[in-house]
């Protein structure tokens, strides 16, 4: 399987996702109807609204989310926000698998060789907007990374940290 990573022939290269189909040799073409979706979902983050606003809006629009639900969840968009595949490229070894007897995946974090392959099909969403949207999803993100152990920010905001100032 690596070889195929390493040579950019692994299947895995043209995985499906929305807003794009595979044409009939199997590569990843851009579904218009989807991908106009995918687009209306980084300008919605990108002009202010948060992700359970986009949810909200997407379903006062009548758009169903990628399992065809009536509902969106966080979760979806969040990922439809951070996935390079709408930039034109493809990530491989996002995860590994545990040794056995449990084989349970995790997320690699550098402990695994990655594989990224750019130009690998056509973008929905320009690098620069794609960047943007990084951007904001850092700064308005409520976890911090503190010597490799992420964290909630301090915010003068909390309200948990006014009542523990009240009791000290």
């Amino acid at each position: 399987m690596k070889r195929g990573f390493i040579s950019g022939n692994s299947k895995l290269y043209s995985r499906k996702c929305f807003g794009y189909k595979q044409n009939e040799d199997g590569e990843l073409i851009i579904d218009e109807e989807q991908a106009e979706i995918v687009r209306t979902i980084y300008d919605l983050y990108l002009s202010g609204l948060s992700i359970g606003l986009i949810a909200k809006e997407l379903k006062i629009r009548g758009i169903n989310s990628p399992q065809g639900k009536d509902i969106w969840s966080k979760k979806s968009i969040q990922t439809v926000l951070g996935n390079e595949k709408y930039i034109g490229q493809v990530l491989l070894g996002k995860t590994y698998t545990g040794n056995f007897p449990n084989n349970k995946q995790f997320l690699n974090d550098g402990e695994h060789e990655q594989f990224l392959m750019k130009d690998a099909h056509e973008p929905i969403i320009g690098l620069k907007k794609f960047e943007q949207v990084q951007e904001e999803m850092k700064q308005r993100s409520n976890i911090e990374i503190v010597n490799g152990a992420s964290k909630r920010k301090r915010t003068h905001y909390s309200t948990k940290r006014l009542k523990n100032e009240k009791h000290e």
